[in-house]
């Protein structure tokens, strides 16, 4: 139809038709290609006859050049947006051209049809705003309804005689540029208006390996509510449609048989970010992973989903990111416990998850070495079957209810987590409930408040039943810092902070609503508990997270911000003159309050957010999600020491810094390996000693830990010298090298060498599979200023075989925890160069520890069981780190408590119980509020004898359901010396 309209008003070229969700009304996008966008089913909401009168008009803006014209005054306001006189000529410049077009269009279809023209502009006004809403690189029909009003009496006048040009317009909106450009001031400090930002993306995906290009990819683009499909052509080209005005963000996904799907995501919240005009995207070649899932027994686990994490970046933050979209992609095993995935992308590491009715759910994160024998079709996933466990869900009537389990808490590894759901009675049967010491349950039901539970499966006993009430209303309403609402923000529930300490922090609550517009939601059966929000999903206004709110008589006014406007001018401290070039980081600021210390802070840089300034300015809007937590900036450039800005809240609608840059004075460091031989290839990173500490990852440092990426490390060249340059007064630097580290804190050494590394050998076969992946090794961080710290040791290892050749020299803490056996930390010792072996399953013995604990004279516990903290004293006589237990207490006829302890595994050693005991002291009635009566410090040592008198392993046993668990109900008993209670 376009191209007949086109050909009747004499046209031989016209543009292109899409179909766009962001717009009301059809316009025309693009200035060198344009483009016509229909709103979704706008065919269907008209008639031909006033269908072709559209077209018509949206020509005759092409025709006349309109985008252009508004490409012109929007680079003039670039310019001059200060200036009001061009914002009023611009605003008369687009009626004018409406004016004209629909001129133009009168001219061609005679006086007959002009009464149908004007039916037309009343019609689409009653689906336009009332108010201007303008985006640049578009003409539209009409963009709101207030101006078609001059147009409609503009058309009963031409019915009557014709109306003059509109070039007074074009003369007019001149005349007032030239008087902006004299009147334009010197320039000023404020901030520039964003960028223009263009629509459209072309893109040549080919093969990763050949460069061939790549045919028949489909590409799907989302951003928000619009969707823009393609696909590549014989030349593997292909264009992307985004938002006709700039969104907050915008996703293209790519998929081809047997190709990795990939996704693009495209961050906008950085104002000087622009969409390139052309990407080249490689695609790889898919590989095929695959494994098998056994049970306790070794017995293959049919019917199971296993889920698959292979992304490798988390959304949202970097200007650009690009990975491979396999999140939570499910298969399902064969009879033989077999499954395989044919999309994964080349060898690299990721997670995954196996569900099953009877299973319980488990988790494993793969490195890259652990993940290789999935890309061979022989990985192994350990499972073990869960307990069963029944109950009802009753009202606080004892009614029945039907009402849905849900099993952990979100934010756990996985966003799906098992749910069970209660029949007619409201009786629910789970079937694969782990063992373990604490599981969280939520129960929703329609009409009632949700239920949080925190329930240790080892000593539940079926049938539970479960109470609901309904709650409280409450009544939220959103709202700007002027106090104007907010209309379509997204209300979501998410964190339980319930009246008892086990039930606070739970990740379990996923309601969502979204405000009205008056700003407003409402939750007839919210609960009574405190709960936190998070609000987001509105443009032009920063997500605001973690705000805690509680269910009040009075509405909750919850406030959004924008986000704040940053202008950084960066100088030299000593000349004054603005900086070439350097670099921003946003951070946030956790403060540090210390007895008899100034005031300081710890800084959990952003990486994400790393901005590149230039010619000592850098403006733009902070976007970052808010967390309630004070924003810094971070400055770095080139021979100068980094600045940081004093902290600023959420509410700060524009920051500007002047930074004053120092020059740092170069140093000279030259690094030898153990031996002295030059350490060519070094990692050298320099770090302020105030301020937290530094996480290595089996030898080397990861960039994502640091404010300034891979930038922030310099490499020794091949004699092992490298020039650095301090971060601050009080400096730093970490060294690290395959074949050792090395730190400098205070000091300006030309030379270092660098202590070896040490290694651990862990034999894991002697402990039952259940256990396995149980085991945490932690080092004992002295506070020197600067500390490495490795990360904890809790995983699967390819043939149960742990080793670490990349050990700092120090004192380690060797534990296990798990929900079947736990065991007091195990002190070690590793010296520079030291390779040690161990055999886990001969390190620990599992024992009862029971004895008797006395309190103040007639004083009386508050309860029949006390959490105690055990763990080994090393040498020098301070605690080591420690295990919770718990140990059962019962009253003796003399007045003395007896008490013992689940079997834990103990090495020989001395050890140290520290607790605090809650109960009423003499005299004071049991019917008041228990209170701290006194507390438990006592030690006592395991020896040799102790040691050998225990079984050498836990043995693996089955329980009544068949799975294999560690014994330790037949552990001997230990007797403590007697406890006191002081």
């Amino acid at each position: 139809m376009l191209a007949n309209v086109g050909r009747a008003n004499g046209l031989t070229r016209v543009p292109e038709i899409m179909v766009c969700s962001e717009i009301k009304v059809p316009a025309l996008a693009g200035w060198w290609r344009p483009r016509l966008l229909l709103p979704e089913n706008f065919a269907d909401r008209i008639t031909e006859d006033r269908l072709r009168l559209v077209l018509a008009h949206e020509l005759a803006h092409s025709q006349r050049g309109d985008l252009w014209w508004q490409l012109f005054t929007s680079l003039l306001l670039a310019l001059h947006w200060f200036n009001p006189l061009l914002w009023v000529a611009r605003y008369r410049l687009r009626e004018e051209a409406e004016a004209a077009c629909d001129e133009w269009v009168l001219r061609r279809i005679g006086a007959d049809d002009a009464r149908v023209y004007g039916d037309t502009l009343l019609h689409i006004g009653e689906w336009l705003p009332a108010t201007p809403r303008h985006a640049p690189g578009v003409v539209g029909m009409a963009m709101h309804a207030s101006g078609l009003r001059r147009r409609i009496v503009l058309v009963g006048e031409w019915m009557h005689g014709r109306r003059a040009s509109t070039w007074c317009g074009v003369l007019g909106f001149a005349l007032l540029t030239a008087l902006g450009l004299v009147r334009a001031a010197e320039p000023k400090a404020e901030i520039k208006p964003s960028p223009q930002w263009h629509a459209q993306v072309k893109f040549h995906v080919f093969d990763e390996a050949t460069k061939a290009p790549l045919s028949g990819v489909k590409l799907s683009e989302e951003s928000g509510k619009h969707r823009h499909e393609t696909a590549t052509d014989a030349n593997g080209m292909a264009t992307v449609v985004l938002p006709a005005a700039r969104p907050n963000w915008a996703s293209v996904r790519f998929q081809m048989q047997g190709r990795v799907p990939m996704v693009l995501h495209w961050s906008f919240e950085q104002p000087e970010f622009q969409l390139p005009e052309m990407m080249e995207f490689p695609l790889p070649k898919a590989a095929t992973i695959g494994g098998i899932v056994l049970d306790e027994k070794r017995k293959p686990v049919t019917d199971a989903k296993v889920v698959l994490i292979m992304r490798g970046s988390s959304m949202g933050g970097a200007a650009q990111q690009i990975f491979a979209d396999v999140w939570e992609r499910r298969v399902t095993t064969d009879k033989e416990g077999r499954w395989s995935f044919t999309e994964a992308p080349p060898l690299r590491r990721f997670s995954l998850a196996v569900e099953h009715p009877e299973i319980v759910r488990t988790t494993s994160w793969l490195d890259q070495d652990q993940a290789a024998a999935f890309y061979q079709g022989k990985g192994e996933t350990r499972v073990r079957h869960g307990l069963k466990i029944t109950g009802n869900v009753v009202d606080l009537e004892g009614h029945p209810i039907k009402a849905t389990l849900v099993w952990g808490e979100s934010g756990s590894g996985s966003t799906t987590f098992p749910e069970y759901k209660t029949d007619d009675t409201g009786r629910f049967v789970i079937s694969n409930a782990p063992n373990g010491h604490r599981e969280v349950v939520t129960a929703f039901a329609k009409g009632k408040a949700p239920e949080v539970l925190v329930w240790n499966t080892r000593t539940l006993k079926s049938p539970v039943t479960i109470r609901m009430g309904t709650g409280k209303r409450l009544r939220v309403r959103v709202v700007d810092p002027d106090g104007k609402p907010l209309a379509g923000v997204i209300g979501a529930s998410d964190t339980w902070f319930g009246q008892d300490s086990g039930d606070r922090g739970l990740r379990v609550m996923n309601h969502r609503f979204v405000t009205d517009k008056e700003g407003r939601f409402t939750w007839e059966h919210a609960p009574t508990a405190e709960v936190s929000w998070d609000f987001f999903g509105l443009q032009g206004y920063r997500d605001s997270r973690n705000v805690r709110i509680t269910p009040l008589a009075d509405e909750v006014v919850v406030k959004m911000f924008p986000p704040s406007r940053v202008l950084c001018l960066v100088t030299d401290a000593e000349t004054q003159t603005p900086i070439p070039e350097f670099h921003a980081v946003v951070g946030f600021a956790n403060k540090v309050e210390e007895a008899g210390k100034p005031k300081s802070f710890n800084y959990n840089w952003w990486n994400p957010s790393r901005l590149k300034g230039a010619k000592g300015r850098l403006d733009f809007d902070l976007d970052v999600v808010g967390r309630h937590t004070p924003r810094v900036l971070r400055i770095s450039a080139p021979g100068y020491r980094p600045v940081i800005s004093e902290p600023f809240g959420d509410d700060n609608p524009a920051v500007t810094w002047n930074a004053a840059l120092k020059k740092a004075e170069p140093l000279e460091v030259r690094v030898l390996q153990p031996d002295g031989s030059p350490a060519a290839g070094a990692k050298i990173a320099s770090t302020n000693v105030t301020f937290g500490k530094v996480q290595m990852e089996r030898g080397d440092l990861p960039a994502q830990d640091w404010p300034d990426g891979d930038a922030a490390f310099v490499l020794t060249d091949a004699d092992g010298i490298a020039t650095v340059q301090p971060e601050d007064e009080r400096f730093g630097f970490i060294v690290v090298h395959p074949t050792g580290w090395g730190k400098l804190v205070n000091q300006e050494l030309s030379v270092l060498h660098l202590r070896a590394w040490a290694s651990l050998e862990i034999d894991l076969n002697g402990l039952p599979p259940s256990l396995r992946t149980s085991l945490t090794l932690m080092r004992n961080i002295p506070d020197d200023g600067i500390s490495l710290v490795e990360a904890d040791l809790r995983k699967t290892w390819p043939n149960n075989l742990y080793r670490d050749d990349y050990l700092l020299a120090a004192d380690y803490q060797l534990q296990l925890i798990s929900d079947q056996a736990t065991s007091a930390p195990m002190l070690l010792h590793l010296e520079p160069g030291e390779h040690l072996k161990l055999d886990a399953g001969s390190l620990w013995r599992w024992m009862k520890l029971q004895g008797r604990i006395e309190v103040p004279k007639g004083a009386r516990l508050a309860k029949t069981q006390v959490d105690l903290l055990l763990g080994p004293v090393p040498e020098e006589g301070h605690p080591g780190n420690v295990a919770q237990t718990r140990a059962q207490c019962e009253p003796n006829s003399d007045g003395g408590w007896q008490i013992t302890f689940d079997p834990i595994g103990l090495a020989t050693g001395t050890y140290q119980i520290i607790s605090g005991v809650r109960g009423w002291p003499a005299g004071v009635p049991d019917s008041t509020a228990a209170d701290l009566i006194g507390g438990v410090q006592a030690t006592f040592t395991i020896t040799s004898d102790d040691f050998n008198a225990s079984p050498a392993k836990l043995e693996q046993v089955p329980n009544s359901s068949g799975q294999l668990l560690p014994k330790t109900d037949n552990a001997p008993t230990y007797q403590l010396p007697v406890i006191h209670v002081k």
